[in-house]
Formats: C-alpha cells, structure tokens, sequence
C-alpha cells in the first residue's frame, strides 16, 4: 500500500542531446509543476561554475525526492552504458542505489523517445524493468496520468478486497420446468406470426409479475431497511433469470430485438407510473438496468450485431413528471442506487466504490453470461455514447458504466474487441453495432473524438477515487491500424 504524497518533489534525469529533446523535458517540466509537483531539473539549479557531478549526486541522494524520473532515449541509453557525460553520471548513481535494493519505486524510467528504427532504448542496467511510454501520443494522456497518480501516492495497480462467495457457486435453477418447457416452444418449427405472439405474452407476464411483487418490507416508518431490501432484490433476480431464459431462446424468434426492445420500454413505463413515496421503487428501477446490461452482453455474445445496434440505437418513449420525450437507451440507467449501494456495505462491512456493481457481480447469472462479459456490455453501453451513430450527449447524458472497475484490463472482451478492429472483417461486422453504414464513417467518428478527449474537450469518466477511467476502444488500437487486416 503506498502512502498518499501530499507535495511530491522528483529530480529528472535525461541526456540533453537536441535543442528540440531539450525543450520537450522542459515542456514536460513545467507542466509537472502545473500539476503540483515540484520538479528538480539541472537547467533550473546549476548556474555556470557549479559542480555537475556533486549537483546530481546531491540530487539523486536527496531524501526530500520522493522520486526520480529517466527520461530515456537513444542518447541517455548511450551515455549510460559508456558512462560518459551528465547522463553517464546519474546513471552510475542510480545504478548502484538500484543494486542494494531488493525492491525500489523511486526510481521511474519513462520511455521519452524511441530509435530510428522505433525501438525502445533502455541503458543495460534497467533491462528488464517496468517503465512508462510517452512516445505513442494516442496513449500519451493515459500514461502521463498514471506516472502523475503514482506521484501523488495513488496505487495504480489497486488490489480489490476478498469478496463474498458468489451466491451461483451452490445456487441451483429457479426457473420451473414448466416455465422451461413454456419458452422450448420458441425453439420449436412453427409460424413465426405464433412465435412472436408467445414471445410478447412470456414477457408481459415477466413485466406483469415484476410490477406486482410487494416489496413494502423493504420501508419501515419510512427508513429503507437494508437487510429486507437485499432480500427483495435477491427475490427479483428469479425474474430477472427467467427473462434470461426467455432471452436465450428469443434468438430463434424474426427480429426479437423489436419486441425485446418494446418490451423494456413498456417496462420503462410501468415502473415509473408504479411511482414510489419513498423511493423503494429504486429497487425495480436497478433491476430494470441490470437486465439491460445482461441484454446487451446477450446478443454480443451471439455474434447479433445488428440486433444489438437496434436495441442501442433506438429512439424510446420516456415518461417523466411533467411530459413524455424521446430518449435513447441511456433512460434504462438508473441513476440513483445509493439504498442498494448502502445495503451491501453495510452487509458486508465494506466501503465499496459501488456497492451495486459488487453485488451484481457477485450473483452474476452463470447460465448466461460470464462476469467478464456483463461487464463488457457495461463498457460497451458507455462507448456507444461515446462512439455511436445518432447519439448527442447534451440530449441524453452519459452511460456511466457502474461495473467497469472489474474490468481485467489485460484479457478484457474490450481490449479484444478494440484490438479486432485491425481486421476489415470484424470491423465490417462491428459498424452495425454502432449504426454506420460503413467503415469510413465509423473511423473517422473514433478519429474525432479520441482527438477531442486528448484535446480535454471531451472528459473521460471514472471514479474519482479510481485509478482507471473507464476504458474506450481508442485505447487499445491506434486509429490508422483499424480495418488495415483481412
């Protein structure tokens, strides 16, 4: 666990080398103090006749540096090596500070540029470290604030608390053999029109039985009570895996994304004009955005994507208090979980970043979907903002992806999605989700608004109190790659 650095103070080490390098380490300086670190840099301290060697001594062994930044590139990785110049010198200071430590995180090395063939130079006794890349300027923003965040104390790699034993590891079915026979019927050679007319049925009976089930336990002299309030949403996810059971077999039902979607709307509808005096109603409306979470992941994983840019595309009907608009999907968001987020801490005695999201993963549905994959869905919902076609962000609001800090950032169904990009095939595929007619048109959409959120006009969005912003495609693959690969 590191220790919060309230003022964090770091010494640069680099080779000056070109006029041009020389003023980007400045440029990289100044904006260090902008952002409330103070910065020890030779051109700043030394006046003509001071003793380089002593300065830089003096300066690596500082106890009041909390940290040194190698800034390295071909020049330093030279110097270091043939322990020659200013470069050699910190070199060789650091160096033997580095060997008579078992484990150090004072000393940073920050890849500042490459050789001409692209490679990254590292002097030899750093081979084999761990470093921070500032070459590539589409990660550029991502990588300047986890060495800033570092600076300042905040873990970057944070490790989550032991949760709770997943209630599906001794969980069995709660869907009636009959409700299973019921929905087999989907599957099943018959008229389309018989089809659709029991798909529709099934769900307004799931809809019917949600909007009915009494949850007045849950409120007692008009405080919500947080042990009878888990309860009763554990009891709405029977619902919720019945109409994950109806939404497996939907699949075989002509444009069931139509009904699907209608069906969440009416749902939408029903549980606003249900209303609550005190908002025990927060429970339908948090079941309501789990199940499109699981919605979405559904038809990702069946490869539908043109289903699944209908269902994320589509203008619905919103109610509120004083009239009815058009709205995106972003109306299954509920915005308030704080009872439910509430509940589980309390539970748990824990103070969750989000309670909810824990709870959701912990009691993820196994028979549909993975909890890497619900979460992805989560994620994809945010890029969709970000990303699709018809979406304006000052009409809607943002998709907040509750979920995306369990998000494994190194196998993530995001990272693999956005790495696929490069095939002309996947992306062919991927458009639909996003509701572009071609390629180009999509591209150039992922172009404009990585720029703008490089340019800060955009803002990324994440915990506050979280390392990671929630993860967008233009992370993971640069923007010229995509569509280059068969």
């Amino acid at each position: 666990m590191k220790n919060k650095i309230d003022k964090p103070k770091v010494f640069i080490s680099y080779a000056w080398g070109t006029e041009e390098n020389q003023q980007n380490v400045l440029a990289f300086a100044e904006r260090l103090i902008g952002d409330g670190i103070d910065v020890l840099l030779d051109k700043w301290e030394l006046d003509e006749g001071n003793f380089t060697y002593q300065y830089m001594e003096q300066s690596v062994n500082d106890e009041t540096i909390s940290n040194v930044l190698m800034l390295l590139d071909p020049e330093y990785t030279l110097k270091a090596n043939e322990k020659r110049g200013g470069a050699g010198v910190e070199a060789q200071i650091i160096s033997a500070d580095l060997y008579n430590k078992t484990k150090q995180t004072k000393y940073l090395p920050i890849i500042f540029s490459r050789d001409a063939s692209g490679n990254v130079c590292k002097p030899t006794f750093l081979t084999g470290t761990l470093h921070f890349d500032f070459t590539d300027s589409e990660t550029y923003e991502i990588q300047y604030q986890k060495l800033v965040k570092g600076l300042f104390g905040v873990e970057i790699y944070t490790k989550p608390e032991i949760g709770r034993k997943p209630s599906w590891v001794e969980s069995t079915t709660r869907i009636s053999l009959a409700t299973k026979v019921q929905y087999n019927s989907l599957v099943k050679n018959i008229p389309e029109k018989i089809k659709k007319v029991d798909l529709k049925k099934y769900l307004n009976d799931i809809a019917k039985n949600i909007i009915e089930k009494d949850i007045s336990d849950v409120m007692v002299d008009r405080r919500i009570v947080n042990s009878e309030y888990i309860k009763a949403y554990r009891e709405f996810e029977d619902m919720r895996d019945v109409y994950l059971e109806l939404l497996s077999k939907a699949q075989y039902v002509e444009n069931n994304e139509r009904i699907i979607a209608d069906f969440l709307e009416e749902l939408y509808k029903l549980i606003y004009q249900l209303g609550s005096e005190f908002d025990d109603n927060q429970l339908r409306k948090t079941l309501l955005h789990e199940m499109f979470i699981y919605t979405i992941a559904g038809y990702y994983k069946k490869k539908d994507y043109s289903a699944l840019g209908y269902i994320l595309g589509k203008s619905y009907i919103k109610y509120n208090k004083y009239h009815i608009v058009a709205s995106s999907y972003h109306m299954f968001y509920n915005t308030t979980f704080g009872y439910l987020d509430n509940a589980i801490n309390e539970r748990d005695g824990q103070s969750f970043i989000t309670g909810t999201a824990k709870f959701w993963v912990d009691n993820i549905n196994v028979n549909f979907c993975t909890k890497e994959e619900f979460v992805f869905a989560d994620i994809l919902c945010h890029n969709y903002f970000l990303f699709g076609n018809g979406i304006i962000e000052k009409d809607y609001g943002t998709w907040f992806s509750k979920s995306y800090i369990y998000n494994n950032e190194y196998v993530s169904e995001i990272k693999a999605m956005s790495i696929k990009l490069a095939s002309n095939e996947y992306l062919t595929d991927v458009i639909n989700i996003f509701n572009y007619e071609n390629i180009n048109e999509f591209v150039n959409h992922v172009k404009l608004i990585a720029n703008k959120i490089f340019a800060n006009e955009i803002k990324r969005s994440g915990y506050s109190y979280e390392f990671y912003d929630i993860p967008l495609i233009s992370d993971y693959i640069k923007i010229e790659a995509m569509g280059t690969l068969r």
